[in-house]
């Protein structure tokens, strides 16, 4: 999407269903950070042959996961509204621009797209760590995590 210009005839219905997913993404974050925080515990405890850096790395992976989660669709939310329009979700409704930040645009561009990379390596790693536990180390941390 990044790579069409403004003329390209894909190019606002690109971003059109890239805000529909970011605002989608953005509720279904907040359900989730907001299951956990309530005490739902939906996965196992580590296991405990595992050393205490990789308990502490996967628990600081997953909070870091569970901010950006957050983070990286309302950094998208800011920037998408920072002249002060709404948000056309999927042609159902919109989203009100709760304030005009056209000063900060280009921090939010720029933190939207680190982050956005950013998490997309954290679970990349997370993910190859998995695998590392199930074909390396050979214990059931991934089994237990599907």
């Amino acid at each position: 999407m990044t790579e069409l210009d403004y003329y390209h005839p894909l190019q606002a219905d690109a971003l059109d269903w890239h805000r529909s997913l970011g605002m989608a993404a953005l509720a279904l974050g907040f359900a989730r950070v907001g299951w956990r925080i309530a005490g739902r515990r939906d996965y196992p405890p580590p296991l405990a042959e595992l050393r205490q850096w990789e308990v502490w790395s996967s628990r600081a992976a997953h909070w870091t996961l569970f901010a950006l989660l957050l983070l990286v669709p309302a950094s998208g939310y800011m920037i998408s509204t920072s002249a002060g329009a709404g948000i056309p979700v999927f042609g159902w409704f919109e989203v009100p621009a709760l304030w005009a930040l056209k000063d900060f645009r280009d921090f939010f561009e720029s933190a939207h797209w680190w982050m956005a990379y950013g998490m997309t390596a954290l679970a990349a790693i997370h993910a190859g760590a998995a695998l590392k536990h199930h074909f390396a180390d050979k214990n059931d941390a991934l089994r237990r995590m599907i």
